[in-house]
């Protein structure tokens, strides 16, 4: 209003002033270590917070000069480094079952960070469309909802990312995973062949000198009480993708627990013919529970306590299938599902834990 045009020339110096800042904070930003995941503070770390705050504005005005500065940044820093080292000093583990909509995602958290597991990453299952159809901007259940979710737990790494199969609505948001969050080992299923999506996941992972693993059944590992255990696939002659998912058994917390991926009626009658003892306290129902899945068959033979049903609300597909839903209560087995309950999550200290719901 004062000078007219004449402020073209302020403003364009301004704005370019900005955008080299930016940019400068963008190549800061890809630096390692130079972005500090600390996770969603407790309530006593944030009066802790609050406390340290005051403490420090208080010492610094009863004097000046830098060793009063220091000395006034005590108090802060070392709430900060308690912050940091939080997840190392956690006595209780956690299995989470994500709210991914149509897809899983399971987060197992072992106590004292002895390991970070994560089992798919949901996806979003693309099908054509007109072009005025198509989003502008495209949602990324592994960027809007697995990566927030992870990093309000503090986890700065994930040890095992366990991809069951290649369908996008499993192992969709692993790109977006891989490029936010460090992953120490991909394990993949042995295959005939790779999907697009597959490959893509394997051309990130060297690109960022990510160990992939190809597994088969007879895999496993243990972190002192909890013990994992891949039981499929066999080999490579799965009929289907879906039936050639990663079925992972765990013993965590003092349950046992069976996660299926995709797992169909062919693939459950392999799972049950080769593991007669199998039993579980968990199911995590396979393929969202579609009526190709949870034959009578498998659930005579696994015999689960709780089922688990990872599903997005008023799919396309119509899962869980009302079979499914009847054959889980002919078994008199209780049944929980994300599209209802949300978020579903184990809690555990030693062998005893709580099952909790978070609604979305």
């Amino acid at each position: 209003m004062i000078v007219g045009t004449w402020a073209w020339f302020p403003i364009q110096w301004i704005n370019t002033l900005l955008e080299r800042m930016n940019d400068l904070s963008l190549t800061i930003a890809d630096f390692p270590q130079a972005v500090l995941t600390l996770g969603r503070p407790s309530l006593w770390l944030i009066l802790l917070y609050l406390i340290a705050i005051n403490l420090f504005f208080l010492q610094w005005e009863k004097g000046e000069g830098r060793k009063n500065f220091l000395l006034a940044s005590i108090a802060p820093f070392f709430v900060f480094f308690i912050h940091y080292l939080t997840p190392y000093f956690y006595f209780t583990g956690e299995v989470s079952f994500i709210d991914v909509g149509q897809g899983d995602s399971i987060f197992i958290r072992l106590p004292h960070n002895r390991g970070n597991y994560l089992i798919d990453t949901g996806g979003v299952l693309s099908f054509d469309k007109e072009e005025w159809q198509e989003r502008t901007g495209a949602f990324d259940p592994g960027e809007d909802i697995v990566v927030p979710f992870l990093k309000s737990k503090g986890i700065r790494k994930i040890d095992k990312l366990i991809l069951t199969h290649g369908d996008s609505d499993h192992m969709g948001g692993a790109p977006a995973v891989l490029s936010m969050i460090e992953v120490s080992e991909i394990l993949l299923p042995i295959t005939k062949e790779r999907s697009a999506l597959e490959t893509e996941i394997i051309k990130i992972a060297h690109t960022k000198q990510v160990n992939v693993r190809q597994v088969s059944a007879g895999v496993r590992w243990r972190m002192k009480t909890e013990e994992f255990q891949i039981l499929m696939p066999f080999d490579k002659t799965a009929n289907n993708k879906n039936d050639g998912s990663i079925v992972l058994y765990a013993v965590i917390g003092g349950l046992t627990w069976l996660f299926t991926g995709d797992l169909e009626e062919a693939g459950e009658a392999k799972l049950v013919n080769k593991y007669e003892r199998l039993s579980v306290d968990v199911l995590k129902v396979g393929h969202h529970g579609s009526k190709t899945s949870t034959t009578e068959k498998f659930l005579d033979g696994v015999k689960p306590k709780l089922a688990v049903i990872s599903v997005g609300r008023n799919n396309r597909f119509g899962h869980p299938t009302e079979e499914v839903l009847q054959r889980l209560r002919n078994h008199q087995i209780p049944i929980v599902r994300t599209d209802r309950h949300g978020g579903i999550t184990y809690v555990f200290f030693k062998g005893n834990g709580t099952f909790s719901t978070v609604l979305p």
